[in-house]
């Protein structure tokens, strides 16, 4: 497992290291400065910065996660994103470079090639990360939408 984690971490870094950082520099200083706008009428759009971390997967594509297991999660580290849901992992970098406050999309999104039992729930979350176009963030949940503001990932702290 640590194995896994050092793989997927190093690969990801890697890959991170390509992007544009100009692009991510620009990025970078508009998302210090983001305003109080709402999402879908409701949540404060916040800085970028303050949804980093890892989070328990709830929801993806409106099917309940009913796992206690932290290997359902979903990671945003600086350019870099990582998931799992059970048995591989997936990632991607973090593109930020959307007209508005809320855009966030992943690119270059991979996934580990295990064999496992139940993998539905991984080809569901691929499909997700993949169609993410706009966050929002509300006490202790973070959501991912589609370019239609659909709700697509919901997450946890």
């Amino acid at each position: 497992m640590k194995k896994t984690i050092l793989f997927a971490a190093t690969f990801l870094a890697m890959v991170s290291s390509c992007s544009n950082n100009a692009a991510t520099d620009q990025t970078n200083k508009n998302s210090d400065t983001l305003s109080t706008d709402t999402v879908q009428g409701s949540a404060a759009i916040p800085a970028f910065e303050s949804i980093m971390g890892t989070w328990k997967l709830a929801q993806i594509k409106g099917e309940a996660i009913e796992s206690a297991d932290s290997t359902y999660f979903i990671a945003l580290q600086d350019t870099v994103m990582t998931a799992q849901a059970g048995c591989n992992f997936i990632g991607g970098a973090i593109n930020r470079t959307g007209r508005s406050v809320d855009f966030l999309a992943f690119d270059n999104v991979f996934a580990t090639q295990k064999l496992c039992d139940n993998m539905e729930k991984e080809q569901k979350l691929v499909e997700s990360v993949n169609a993410v176009r706009k966050f929002s963030f509300s006490g202790d949940t973070l959501v991912l939408s589609n370019e239609d503001a659909e709700p697509v990932i919901k997450c946890v702290k």
